[in-house]
């Protein structure tokens, strides 16, 4: 029997399960192991604002960035529609498309340091299915027979290390990923412990936190009285920054704090420079603009693609090289993530950038009508310098007036 079990059967108001993520507000301080006493969940860091933007915002845009399988040949490059494994990708379940696949791949990583993914495979080796492990519980791995193998909880068999996509975050023993709320669990706490203080702090009303006082000498029913008719007055929302109007020799002595006296703004400001830190994402991105510019939050929004963004594409193409063509005899395969459209700029920019790769011969028109989602024409695959094409279409027009 477990603890929860235990403690289910020894109090009946224990009625969450430890698997949800949460525990009763009574027992909570025996599983925070933090100095905040407060429990670090995935489901209650989630009630963390800025947390829960930051991790949105970074799975939300690698799960819409463009996502292809090519083949290098040589110098050339081959973009491969139709692989199995990408069909796979873009299918993976009737209850979980390609967007959600992705986003839940880096939440996972963000919540618990580790996603799973199980491949099924054809006769031929080729990839045929990917199922989403959805457990939180870590899979055992073992060496046997020169090979490594995963023993997953409630799956029979142990399955081949190269048929399980392992993405992990910030792994350090080679094997797993760590959690990140364990890493982190003294400043999620903290939040967690913020975000009870300034919701007690509004719920109990009377903000004029303090006692009241007089030389008269009350019996307890005219405590209990008074008590309850100062706060029928002063305490509720409604009543923030009401007048008390005391009588009878009464005194009202201040003896709390308030949200302002306790730096709640400069705290909450300080629990947003800790997400960024640890998600990777610009201060710009979670409201905080204090010192932010136009040109400023331009170049911050680069350097979070180029320095986060960047970073979780390259764990997941790095995996699914490894794993998902594994066993496939065509050479040269990889999988790539599109970060183009997120490093274009603004229109000015693209326009600027385009002219100088066509100019350069480094880009056909073709190649820049596709980065805007626009169809080809005939003709525009060709890398010539526009001056050029311009002054040759002239060269025949001449010839053929003067024939």
């Amino acid at each position: 029997m477990g603890w929860f079990d235990w403690m289910k059967r020894w109090d009946k108001r224990a009625s969450l399960p430890i698997s949800t993520g949460e525990i009763p507000v009574e027992y909570r301080h025996w599983f925070s192991g933090n100095r905040s006493k407060q429990s670090v969940t995935e489901a209650r860091v989630q009630g963390i604002a800025v947390f829960f933007r930051a991790v949105n915002l970074i799975s939300e845009l690698i799960a819409s960035l463009p996502f292809d399988i090519f083949r290098k040949d040589g110098q050339f490059i081959i973009n491969v529609q139709d692989h199995p494994a990408l069909k796979a990708l873009n299918d993976p379940s009737p209850i979980l498309d390609k967007f959600q696949m992705r986003q839940m791949i880096v939440k996972y990583c963000l919540f618990r340091g580790n996603a799973y993914v199980i491949i099924t495979r054809f006769g031929n080796g080729k990839v045929k299915a990917l199922d989403l492990y959805k457990d939180a519980y870590k899979p055992s791995i073992f060496q046997s027979s020169g090979r490594y193998w995963y023993k997953f909880q409630g799956i029979e068999d142990p399955i081949d290390a190269y048929d399980v996509l392992h993405f992990k975050w910030n792994c350090i023993d080679g094997e797993y990923g760590q959690n990140p709320l364990k890493i982190f669990t003294e400043t999620h706490g903290v939040s967690l412990a913020l975000i009870d203080f300034i919701g007690s702090f509004y719920g109990n009303g009377a903000h004029l936190t303090g006692a009241l006082t007089t030389n008269a000498t009350l019996t307890d029913p005219q405590k209990a009285s008074l008590r309850e008719s100062f706060t029928f007055r002063h305490g509720g929302a409604e009543n923030v920054g009401s007048t008390a109007i005391l009588d009878q020799g009464l005194d009202y002595k201040v003896i709390g704090t308030t949200p302002v006296d306790a730096e709640y703004v400069a705290i909450k400001r300080s629990i947003m420079a800790d997400v960024s830190n640890i998600t990777g994402v610009p201060l710009s991105l979670l409201a905080e603009l204090e010192r932010a510019t136009f040109s400023n939050i331009e170049e911050l929004n680069r350097q979070f693609v180029t320095y986060c963004l960047r970073a979780w594409c390259k764990l997941l193409e790095a995996q699914m090289d490894q794993k998902l063509f594994h066993y496939d005899p065509t050479p040269g395969l990889y999988c790539q993530h599109n970060l183009e459209g997120l490093l274009r700029g603004d229109v000015k920019a693209r326009a600027d950038y385009y002219s100088k790769a066509i100019a350069g011969r480094w880009m056909n028109p073709n190649e820049v009508r596709s980065l805007e989602n626009m169809n080809p024409y005939e003709g525009g695959e060709k890398y010539e310098h526009p001056l050029m094409v311009d002054k040759k279409q002239n060269q025949d027009g001449a010839d053929n007036a003067n024939g």
